[in-house]
């Protein structure tokens, strides 16, 4: 995956298809239980879409809220304190 990112950036650049991919793979992870990378990617894609198109943009408010739902799948996975 890395390294198919890695090309895609080297071709097109920061835009939105490598946001796109980023933030497919991140919720491909989340569903694997990689929530590490998961965050990673997602975080990546949110801030290539913010930085392109802005905070108010559907991809934008698409993938915030990914995150979101990683965020609450690593809380879920804790042990109560």
């Amino acid at each position: 995956m890395k390294r198919a990112m890695a090309i895609g950036e080297k071709v097109y650049g920061h835009d939105h298809h490598v946001a796109i991919n980023a933030n497919n793979v991140g919720q491909i992870l989340k569903d694997q239980s990689d929530f590490a990378r998961a965050v990673e990617y997602t975080r990546r894609a949110l801030r290539i879409f913010q930085a392109t198109y802005g905070s108010e943009n559907p991809l934008t408010k698409r993938a915030a809220p990914n995150l979101a739902g990683i965020e609450e799948a690593i809380k879920a996975k804790q042990p109560n304190a």
